[in-house]
């Protein structure tokens, strides 16, 4: 891991400084080799005037024309000027022993030359660029050489960069490894950096910290659905002799209360109290454990909410409850109307046991967006006693209750039919202030109507 990383880091930025240096040395020596050639061009042109101004001034002392060519080759050969040249009629009378018939001719040599019109003579120098060139390389042997410390110096620097790169990267996978390994999510990778490997570990570390709770979540739920499965068949059991039990009972009131003695009544009374509250937690267990698949329909939500209104009475006897219905439009959802009447009686119903004697509750449907493939929400609000937000994290869990006679089960039941009905719901509160039940379902369809109030 590390060795692959490091490489796939160290060889391309080694690559790219190599490249670089040579890049900048060569162009530093091309450009010397160029200045150097130009030099000599400049210096084999100004040589070559001086002697054609040697030539015209012996031409003017001596008038014989022979006499005067063989005096300045004569003076030429004895000066022995190197790499120096003439030519007439494609024959060398003066040259030197680096040059011959093909130097003129090579893209080795520079070539400098100038027409003496009244010989017919060129003159010129024929100079090796070769030798230019190691000249070159000879003057700029320290430019090489700090080429070549800086080359090594900064392969230094990328050896140790991208091993600090790569370190944390390797801590990241060995702390991987070791949580796929142990299964633990106790130990935390500590990489203090600020830049984006340190964000990278700091949102591996809140990974974890979520798979932690995750995983504690997920053994809860498979031991939530363990006893759901076996509270599903004591419930199965218990619901038919229930039944028989109450009738049973409802007869033999009947049958022994006809004297006026009302302590007889009372006591079949609180009897067939009790059966009905075991039935009502045998019919929660089983509408945990094994929810009814949802029958699609078109659904009119204050057709739901009329319907379940009328089934909250019991709820609210002996308090003075005041319910606002507020809606601008009747929207119709895709959903089992039972189940979303489940949910907004279970809703009203916490709503209701909340408040103590006096309260409001707020019924609020609002349209989200103008599309029919919008949503609708709706808000169930009461000013009741809240919940502390301890509490208010364990709300959908299975069995938690703050009520002495409640069964903790409406809230998660409410969560699953919301769900399965494609819904989603999320609840805000504050204790000893009130409750805010926030639902939202896909749109199905409108009735456009005008803004309007329900109180009750």
């Amino acid at each position: 891991m590390r060795n692959d990383i490091e490489n796939k880091i160290l060889i391309p930025f080694m690559l790219l400084l190599i490249l670089s240096i040579l890049t900048l040395t060569t162009i530093s020596i091309a450009n010397n080799y160029e200045l150097v050639l130009a030099s000599e061009i400049e210096n084999s042109t100004r040589e070559i005037k001086n002697i054609v101004l040697l030539m015209d001034d012996i031409n003017n002392k001596i008038h014989d024309e022979e006499e005067a060519k063989e005096f300045i080759l004569n003076n030429l050969i004895e000066s022995k000027n190197e790499n120096f040249f003439i030519i007439s009629n494609r024959e060398f009378l003066i040259r030197s022993d680096s040059i011959d018939d093909k130097s003129i001719d090579s893209d080795d040599f520079l070539i400098t030359y100038e027409q003496y019109e009244k010989y017919d003579w060129t003159l010129g120098y024929a100079l090796e660029k070769s030798s230019f060139f190691y000249e070159v390389l000879d003057n700029e042997k320290n430019l090489i050489l700090a080429a070549i410390i800086v080359m090594i110096i900064s392969m230094q620097i990328t050896i140790i960069v991208s091993y600090n790169i790569s370190k944390p990267i390797k801590q990241l996978a060995i702390y991987c490894d070791k949580i796929i390994d142990s299964s633990s999510f106790q130990e935390k990778i500590d990489v203090k950096r600020s830049d984006e490997i340190g964000t990278l570990s700091e949102a591996l570390n809140n990974m974890i910290w979520r798979l932690e709770e995750n995983n504690e979540r997920l053994i809860e739920l498979k031991s939530l659905s363990t006893i759901g499965q076996f509270a599903a068949g004591i419930a199965h059991e218990i619901r038919n002799p229930l039944t028989g039990m109450k009738t049973s009972i409802q007869v033999l009131k009947y049958r022994l209360c006809k004297e006026d003695n009302s302590t007889n009544g009372k006591l079949f009374d609180g009897v067939i109290n009790e059966i009905d509250r075991i039935n009502e937690l045998v019919t929660g267990l089983l509408d945990f454990s094994r929810p009814r698949a949802p029958a699609f329909q078109e659904t009119k939500i204050l057709n739901v909410i009329d319907k379940t209104l009328k089934g909250i009475n019991k709820a609210s006897e002996g308090k003075s409850i005041k319910i606002d219905l507020r809606y601008k439009e009747d929207i119709i959802i895709w959903a089992d109307n039972s189940h979303i009447e489940q949910v907004f009686l279970n809703i009203l119903n916490n709503a209701i046991n909340s408040i103590k004697s006096r309260g409001i509750i707020n019924i609020i449907i609002n349209r989200l967006g103008n599309d029919d493939n919008d949503l609708v929400e709706i808000q169930i609000q009461d000013n009741g006693c809240g919940i502390d937000e301890e509490n208010l994290k364990k709300i959908f869990n299975p069995f938690f209750t703050t009520r002495n006679k409640g069964t903790g089960l409406g809230l998660s039941i409410v969560y699953e039919l919301v769900k399965i009905n494609k819904g989603k719901i999320k609840i805000n509160s504050i204790l000893n202030e009130g409750t805010n039940v926030i639902m939202e379902f896909p749109i199905h369809g409108v009735d456009k109507n005008e803004d309007k109030n329900l109180n009750n």
